[in-house]
């Protein structure tokens, strides 16, 4: 625990560390969703396939974006524990 802040820097490194695992399973679940649809897309035809494509990009893109302020909010985390490892210095 910090001596003068109220930061538990074992506990913030851990929760740095399953933010990072959960980004980097998400990503690879989504590219393998994304493999899948491709490959369904090439057979599937008409107006369901079509609703569904939009639905899915759109879909994508909001997951897309959620992984990007994940990594976002993983540097700043890791930054923030850095400030916080470099005051208990002191």
């Amino acid at each position: 625990m910090a001596k003068d802040i109220d930061v538990d820097e074992e506990q913030l490194h851990r929760f740095i560390e399953a933010l990072a695992a959960f980004q980097q399973v998400t990503t690879e679940k989504l590219q393998s969703v994304e493999t899948s649809w491709n490959q369904c897309d090439q057979t599937w035809k008409g107006a369901s396939k079509n609703q569904l494509t939009t639905d899915f990009v759109r879909t994508k893109q909001a997951i897309e974006s959620a992984l990007a302020a994940g990594d976002d909010a993983q540097k700043w985390l890791e930054r923030f524990n850095e400030i916080v490892r470099e005051f208990e210095r002191y």
